[in-house]
């Protein structure tokens, strides 16, 4: 069994759960651990019996001193493009938490430098592997031609790591792409264009955009969005309320572990169905985050191993990133946006 050598790159609290993660693959061997805070790479040392030689504070150096297959990128969103091109000028493959870039333009460049080099970027866009959106994604034909996607989100959530709290349009770029790409993968379109209003309500902790509003047009139905990380009760599941509307039915989805079709019968009224929920996937929040992770490690392994590109290859996610940052654009703008 091949084994891979890997850096980590950030080691905060999604860098932890991903070192939970990384202890059951014992193809897998962790040489070095980069993060800016010392504290961080002391945890690190202590958590993985690593020496202080192989924590550092800069990647550049890390690579150009050890030779590793990938990194694992759980740095925040800005940092995400420049650990890229690093990994990149020394050959190395990267599976990264979104976004790909802040910026659409650097985005552009990583998808055509992976493609140029032949080295895969993933990005870990962890809720693909739900057991339940794989349900949800075999049953939407059931409900015949797909009108409009509708989802729900609202939490007030405390966040441990702060950059959250200090940089813009914080919901958008980091829970709302989960969301957006979500809707591209189960309904297999991609978005034409956006009217989004962002706000933030006196309860926000965030510099801005702890809330958005947003109407999509996709290539041949409609998805609308309503999302809060500053409301206060009546929290709905981290993946939100989902409604799907097709010519013969609705799908609605808690989120959680409930879901429930309706849909019309060959006399010309409506069945309802309970989808049961294999038992093995009836998981805590935090059991089922961490499956998910396990998932998306495994397909990255493969496809490294057999230089075949994962459906959340950077060249994919572009697209969802690009909901993101056009929903920005029209929020600023005050009117509808293109998606290019």
């Amino acid at each position: 069994m091949k084994k891979f050598k890997f850096a980590l790159i950030g080691y905060g609290n999604m860098g932890k759960d991903w070192g939970k993660v990384i202890r059951d693959f014992k193809n897998l061997e962790l040489i070095a651990v980069v993060d800016v805070l010392e504290k961080n790479r002391i945890q690190a040392c202590k958590d993985f019996e690593l020496s202080e030689s192989q924590t550092f504070d800069n990647l550049s150096v890390l690579l150009s001193k050890v030779k590793v297959d990938f990194i694992l990128d759980c740095s925040p969103p800005f940092a995400h493009y420049k650990n890229t091109l690093a990994a990149f000028n020394y050959s190395t493959h990267v599976l990264g938490e979104k976004p790909i870039s802040l910026n659409p333009e650097e985005a552009k460049d990583v998808v055509r430098l992976s493609q140029d080099k032949n080295l895969i970027y993933m990005v870990n866009q962890n809720y693909r592997r739900n057991p339940i959106i794989q349900l949800i994604k075999a049953k939407i034909k059931e409900i015949g031609k797909l009108y409009s996607v509708n989802i729900d989100y609202f939490q007030g959530l405390e966040f441990q790591d702060t950059f959250r709290y200090k940089f813009h349009h914080p919901l958008l770029l980091d829970m709302a792409i989960h969301h957006f790409d979500l809707v591209r993968m189960i309904v297999g379109q991609n978005a034409k264009l956006v009217y989004a209003s962002e706000y933030n309500p006196v309860s926000s902790k965030f510099i801005d955009g702890s809330a958005t509003i947003a109407q999509f047009k996709l290539e041949d139905s409609q998805f609308s969005y309503r999302g809060s990380w500053s409301s206060v009760g009546f929290n709905t599941s981290y993946n939100g309320q989902w409604r799907f509307i097709g010519e013969n039915g609705t799908i609605i989805w808690d989120g959680d572990l409930s879901l429930l079709i309706e849909r019309r019968n060959k006399e010309g009224n409506t069945d309802k169905e309970i989808v049961a929920i294999p038992q093995k996937f009836k998981l805590k929040p935090y059991d089922l985050f961490l499956y998910e992770l396990k998932q998306n490690l495994k397909l990255f392994l493969e496809s490294i191993s057999t230089n075949t590109l994962p459906d959340c290859w950077c060249g994919d996610n572009i697209n969802s990133l690009a909901m993101v940052l056009s929903a920005i654009k029209s929020s600023d703008k005050q009117s509808v946006v293109e998606i290019k």
